[in-house]
């Protein structure tokens, strides 16, 4: 069955709302190279809804993805050094902000699926753009028909960046879209997805954290707010008539209101932003109050509107999410497009790239070699690491041993008991999946990749997984499956690992992935 979303604007008066959203459309939305349009099916959202079970193409080529697009690992900055400390990037260094190969591996597997799902699109990443010595692009793009075919120009995974993209893939992986969109933004940027509630009151967002089961939620907001903004970066941005910033980010908990009173909702959120640390060493993690959060879900700087996302009460709290600094990754249009140009895509919902299996699991590699326990699993773990022919450094020892006793204990890198514990069984899947990163490496080395990529993959598998909360966007535009990674980091950390070592265990020649849901 073909079906397609009507993801382009809504007509509006020439005002804020109308720049804000032509401003947000060329986010990786609007093509530069002439394409063939295709009639399309009246906008429906009839069998728009994900499926388990995909089967994805993705792209091995090291230069493209593991080396950050660049020609060698001496340029690369984000995946060798997200996790090292280095003199030479200032952004180096755990849960500084920059992207590791975890993150950067299952941000490509998670947006072709929704792009080749959905339509006959192929996410990539090369070379940045570079003019008068700076960076003009992130060298991700968008390509129709085949990963070298025309791009749809900007840096953005393209229907992974939108609402119905977001919930789709969510839909996909863990049965319900988990994500809830502002009012006013959802006038914006309308979407099919029914599953998908809009909220214009903390009372709202309540009532969705309840109807989806009290778990991790994507949160769409306007990053152009006081909370995630400094006051003289949102003043540049409006001078540039620069309203409306895309973002999604994650409320991970919710606890009853520590300060004050809230307009409609007595509740608070623990928000996790994929930003990184600011120029203060702060990360962008911290409780906010419903109303609060709400303000920056629904802020379009009309001028009859108040941007409430931050009262000055909330600045002093101990924990609450701290007063925003500048960000040199974040940026104001951040991974969620208002509008793609559908005309270009053939929408291909249903298509033969789907495959409904369900018999897969989480112990069926390797010569039925079997799921051993936890304690055995990391035993296992350990001795490959300490071998010196596996060529690990001192500091990725110190990150996978550390990253070990988390997962063990269910406890994060503070000692704090895990928010969402992992069952002994699935503690070890998750470090039986680490070591088939080992048992299949030849398999590895067949993609392109060194053992330097295999020990850096293992070391962010591994801190990721223990902390959900570390995970990072880097320089890219894709907070949008970002905040998947970290759902499912939370939530589910076996059976993404088993969807990450799948794909760089992938030698059959056809760059094919099954996703287990």
């Amino acid at each position: 069955m073909r079906v397609s979303f009507s993801l382009s604007l809504s007509k509006y008066n020439l005002n804020r709302r109308a720049i804000a959203a032509c401003l947000l459309a060329t986010l990786g939305a609007i093509g530069t190279s002439q394409l063939s349009s295709s009639a399309l099916d009246k906008p429906t959202s009839d069998g728009a809804h994900g499926a388990k079970g995909s089967k994805v193409k993705v792209s091995y080529d090291v230069r493209s993805l593991h080396n950050d697009g660049t020609s060698s690992k001496e340029k690369s900055a984000e995946v060798m050094w997200a996790l090292a400390k280095s003199d030479k990037f200032e952004m180096a260094g755990v849960n500084k902000g920059l992207r590791d190969q975890y993150v950067a591996g299952l941000s490509h597997l998670y947006a072709n699926d929704v792009n080749q799902r959905l339509a006959n699109c192929f996410y990539t990443q090369g070379p940045r753009a570079i003019w008068a010595g700076h960076a003009q692009s992130n060298g991700e793009k968008v390509h129709i028909n085949k990963f070298t075919g025309p791009d749809f120009g900007g840096d953005g995974p393209g229907l992974a960046a939108t609402i119905d993209g977001i919930a789709f893939m969510e839909e996909s992986l863990n049965g319900k879209p988990y994500l809830v969109v502002g009012q006013e933004l959802g006038k914006l940027m309308p979407y099919q997805n029914e599953g998908v509630p809009m909220v214009a009151t903390g009372a709202d967002l309540d009532k969705a954290w309840d109807d989806f089961g009290g778990q991790p939620l994507i949160v769409a907001v306007n990053a152009v707010t006081h909370m995630f903004m400094a006051d003289e970066d949102i003043k540049a941005m409006h001078a540039e008539n620069n309203f409306m910033g895309g973002h999604v980010v994650i409320i991970s908990e919710r606890r009853d209101r520590k300060e004050d009173k809230g307009k409609t909702s007595q509740h608070e959120y623990k928000l996790l932003n994929s930003w990184g640390c600011d120029d203060t060493g702060a990360p962008r993690n911290g409780w906010v109050g419903a109303d609060e959060l709400v303000s920056a879900m629904n802020y379009c700087a009309e001028p009859n509107q108040s941007d409430l996302s931050r009262q000055p009460t909330r600045a002093v709290s101990a924990d609450g999410l701290p007063k925003p600094g500048h960000n040199k990754l974040a940026r104001g249009n951040d991974g969620l497009s208002l509008n793609f140009d559908a005309k270009s895509v053939d929408w291909n919902h249903g298509s033969g790239v789907q495959d409904t299996s369900t018999g897969r699991d989480l112990e069926d590699e390797d010569g039925d070699r079997g799921l051993n326990t936890a304690d055995s699993e990391a035993d296992e773990l350990k001795q490959h690491v300490d071998a010196a022919a596996e060529g690990f450094t001192a500091e990725e020892k110190t990150l996978v041993n550390e990253a070990i006793t988390q997962i063990l204990t269910n406890e994060n890198d503070k000692g704090v008991a895990r928010l969402y514990p992992i069952s002994d069984k699935d503690k070890a899947a998750l470090l039986h999946q680490a070591n088939r990163l080992f048992t299949r490496s030849k398999q590895i080395y067949a993609q392109g990749l060194d053992q330097g990529d295999r020990n850096r993959a293992l070391v962010a598998l591994l801190h990721d997984s223990a902390n959900p909360d570390h995970i990072n966007q880097g320089s890219h535009n894709t907070c949008n499956v970002t905040t998947i990674i970290k759902i499912d980091a939370f939530m589910r950390p076996a059976v993404q690992a088993k969807r990450f070592v799948d794909m760089y265990t992938n030698a059959n020649g056809d760059q094919t992935v099954k996703m287990p849901g």
